[in-house]
């Protein structure tokens, strides 16, 4: 019966020694997967923002594409409505000069 005891000894000291090994390498395999985890995360963020940098700059390019050409429609428009003014202008001038003569060949 001493003999079994010490089988039973031997043996739960051999699985004690089989998980404390497991044990240390379930640890290493996990520390791995953390680092390779971190490491995977990093470069997946450093991706997206770079894609998001990428995105941001061709944003603002079409949105300055669309000032300017707002730019070019208000300049065109504005140039139109100062001929108009100028148009106009001249006529009343005109229309003026015209009622000026009219009064003074009046009075002579």
């Amino acid at each position: 019966m001493l003999k079994v005891f010490k089988e039973i000894k031997e043996i739960n000291l051999k699985a004690k020694k089989i998980i404390e090994e497991a044990r240390v390498q379930a640890e290493k395999i996990n520390r791995e997967a953390n680092q390779k985890s971190s490491i995977v995360y990093e470069t997946y963020y450093k991706k997206i923002l770079k894609k998001a940098d990428k995105e941001a700059i061709e944003l603002k390019r079409e949105k300055e594409k669309d000032i300017e050409n707002e730019l070019k429609k208000t300049k065109i428009e504005s140039e139109k409505i100062a001929k108009e003014v100028e148009m106009k202008s001249e006529k009343n001038f005109e229309k003026a000069v015209d009622y000026v003569f009219k009064i003074i060949l009046e009075e002579t």
